[in-house]
């Protein structure tokens, strides 16, 4: 009888274990890494720098498709409501996350935190602008709000998420200060691209964005309006037109077509594409890439 009671013990020990292990968040759980969901790429990048072993990150919006009108399956919505942490942009870009059902999640939005400008260089629209992070300042900053959260939701990993934001944080920096140098001499002080997402950069660097359509790579602008952006590039003797990877490059195309431009690749990192993945590119060596085609497009010394 003492054998069956000690046995019974064991026995409950192992599963009160095992059940507290399995609970997502839980300081000092051992059920395997933490579930983070983001609503599209950069934040889920972002995640899995300062995570690094330590959670096991899900991004929505799935590579190739671009997140402004991508539409959550039931699965995607199951996913947000088993996570431990969801991360959403909002001003537009990931708009079905705003009325998702998010669980027990703990959410982290970025808008709540970095206030976003009125959206600059289109004359047909004028809302919020969603895409801080292409501006490497301000994507410090939500590594910082990232990390905050991952160390809330586990407790017991602070030292590590700590120390990973930090390094990755040191990389934005030395990025940061590859655009304000490399930018800092540029015969032109102008670019014209696809889409219109590029204001904190242009804003952080000091040049000027002029988009063919607006915050939207969808959006379609007029004939007038593509007439008018023909004339910008006369006049400022811009011959390079900026497209992008997941959206159609015929508007960038037929500006530089009018004009006698060359048209060059400004990715806005909203999502990679499956060539990208396979070629190992990431948000910074994307980055990387963008500060190559703009010294090439403004002439830069």
């Amino acid at each position: 009888m003492k054998r069956l009671s000690v046995c019974i013990c064991v026995l409950s020990t192992s599963f009160l274990a095992g059940c507290a292990g399995a609970v997502p968040g839980t300081p000092g759980a051992t059920s395997g890494p933490l579930k983070v969901v983001a609503t599209f790429y950069p934040l889920a990048e972002f995640s899995r720098a300062v995570g690094n072993g330590y959670v096991d990150v899900t991004t929505i919006t799935p590579a190739g498709a671009e997140p402004h009108d991508y539409e959550p399956t039931a699965q995607d919505i199951g996913r947000v409501q088993s996570a431990a942490v969801f991360l959403a942009n909002g001003g537009g870009v990931d708009t079905w996350a705003d009325k998702a059902d998010t669980g027990n999640a703990r959410v982290l939005r970025v808008q709540n935190f970095l206030p976003l400008d009125t959206a600059t260089g289109t004359a047909n629209e004028s809302p919020l602008d969603p895409h801080v992070w292409l501006d490497p300042v301000l994507a410090q900053t939500i590594v910082t709000h990232i990390r905050d959260a991952l160390t809330a939701a586990d407790p017991a990993h602070v030292a590590d998420y700590e120390k990973n934001a930090t390094a990755y944080t040191h990389e934005l920096q030395a990025l940061d200060t590859a655009y304000k140098t490399g930018l800092a001499t540029c015969g032109i002080k102008s670019i014209i691209s696809s889409h219109n997402a590029f204001h904190y950069m242009a804003k952080r660097y000091g040049f000027q964005l002029i988009s063919i359509s607006g915050l939207s790579p969808d959006s379609e602008p007029s004939a007038k309006e593509l007439a008018a952006t023909a004339d910008t590039a006369r006049t400022n003797n811009i011959r390079y037109i900026f497209f992008e990877t997941l959206v159609s490059p015929k508007l960038a195309q037929t500006i530089a077509k009018e004009v006698g431009a060359d048209t060059l690749v400004l990715n806005p990192l909203e999502g990679l594409t499956s060539e990208d993945i396979r070629a190992g590119k990431n948000y910074l060596s994307i980055m990387r890439e963008n500060l190559h085609n703009l010294r090439t497009a403004m002439q830069c010394q």
